[in-house]
């Protein structure tokens, strides 16, 4: 009689097929991919209307809680500011990469 380890069942078939396609993944002679300057302008679009949706929102979001700072204590407003703050600064990478993404499209070379 053979001796079981609790907790351990042994993969399936299809399991260890997923699992080997999903760590299989290596790029052959070069560590660059080359991307079309289409897709490349695309993803800098998207990039770059993440970062103004993120300006909008938490830009409206700080101006609604200035105006309303007499209903909320210091504390709540302090820590809600820092929140946006941060928020923001998010969209300011967003806008960084997707400009850098544009100018890389429209040059054909990476900066």
């Amino acid at each position: 009689m053979r001796a079981r380890t609790l907790g351990h069942r042994p993969p399936s078939a299809r399991l260890a097929r997923e699992y080997a396609v999903a760590t299989d993944l290596h790029v052959t002679g070069s560590d660059t991919i080359e991307v079309s300057a289409r897709t490349h302008r695309r993803r800098a679009v998207l990039l770059l209307g993440l970062a103004l949706f993120q300006f909008w929102l938490w830009g409206t979001r700080i101006v609604n809680l200035l105006e309303d700072t007499g209903s909320f204590s210091a504390a709540f407003v302090a820590v809600h500011l820092v929140l946006y703050l941060a928020a923001i600064g998010a969209g300011v990478l967003l806008a960084v990469l997707g400009t850098r993404m544009w100018r890389e499209a429209r040059s054909g070379t990476p900066r």
